[in-house]
């Protein structure tokens, strides 16, 4: 028999020896493929349970079963103790905040997942900022998707704050939510220090041109050329050395590029002239990014062509997928 279980038509005896075999530890079933379509019913429960002493599945996909919080928490306590699962998809169901702060609490501990998929959903800002704390603590998490739910600007602070702490998130796809410019200000200033991201999609939100322009900051080469510090009282100086204290170490370090993302996803119809133009300046240094999707109002027209030429002028780009 396959590893890779599907769940045709509504026959319940069918989940009921997928469960048996999760409780038995069957070497043989490493993906739970159970997408419901739509259609409503089945009770997961069991199945969710007996994940948490399981050690052979690796995948497990639930897409499109109705999930409310109550189903989110039951499975959060399995993930919690499970130690095999690396794939959680969760995406198309009908969990909220309450849910994903079950599932931020499971992911504190769990050392396994890497990744997680609950895109279409219910979330808001409130259970962003609980698995943004989640974040602070785990190292395993790589590739999150939060597509297509309810997440804004106060969402994005939290998350943005935890990426600076974050060291194993690599993707992050945030599109079709209600992200601003301000929030995307947010995120541009923590992007400077973290070493983890390559890939970031806020495609089909509300970012316009003062949230563009703080990314492409980010991307390009800083703009400031010569930096006096005067520390007076807290002056040491040993040789060549001196200290200047840790909040001003934050600071010079906030003014770095970012030189480890590669892929930036920007859909915004709201971007024109000034965006567009600050990005055109940021990839003239930026010898990173290797994939870019964007799209302006009219008035950027003129500069999408000198964006694309510029981009693929970089030599060290090994791989050009410009969308623009």
């Amino acid at each position: 028999m396959s590893s890779t279980e599907s769940l045709a038509g509504e026959e319940r005896g069918y989940l009921d020896d997928i469960v048996d075999r999760i409780s038995a530890n069957d070497p043989t079933l490493t993906e739970i493929r159970l997408p419901g379509n739509g259609r409503y019913g089945f009770n997961f429960k069991p199945l969710m349970s007996t994940l948490a002493e399981n050690t052979s599945v690796v995948r497990v996909n639930l897409s499109s079963n109705g999930l409310c919080d109550e189903d989110a928490a039951t499975l959060a306590r399995a993930v919690e103790k499970n130690t095999s699962v690396d794939e959680l998809v969760l995406s198309h169901n009908l969990i909220s905040d309450e849910g994903l702060s079950a599932l931020a609490m499971a992911l504190r501990r769990n050392a396994s997942l890497k990744k997680l998929n609950l895109k279409f959903n219910r979330i808001s800002d409130a259970g962003l900022n609980a698995l943004a704390g989640a974040l602070r603590r785990n190292n395993s998490l790589a590739v999150l998707d939060l597509g297509k739910n309810s997440i804004g600007e106060e969402g994005v602070k939290g998350l943005a704050g935890a990426l600076r702490e974050n060291g194993s998130l690599t993707v992050l796809k945030l599109p079709y939510n209600t992200i601003g410019d301000e929030g995307a200000k947010t995120l541009a200033v923590d992007l400077r220090r973290n070493t983890s991201l390559t890939e970031i999609d806020l495609s089909h939100n509300q970012i316009g041109n003062e949230g563009a322009k703080a990314i492409a900051r980010v991307l390009g080469p800083p703009s400031l050329t010569e930096i006096y510090v005067w520390c007076k009282e807290h002056l040491q100086g040993k040789g060549d050395s001196v200290y200047i204290g840790k909040q001003s170490k934050i600071a010079l370090e906030e003014l770095q590029p970012n030189t480890h993302l590669s892929c930036l996803f920007l859909y915004s119809r709201k971007i024109g002239k000034e965006g567009a133009a600050a990005f055109l300046e940021a990839f003239r240094g930026n010898k990173t990014i290797r994939k870019f999707w964007c799209n302006y109002d009219k008035s950027a027209y003129a500069i999408k062509k000198e964006i694309g030429e510029v981009i693929n002028a970089n030599q060290n780009r090994k791989v050009r997928d410009i969308k623009i």
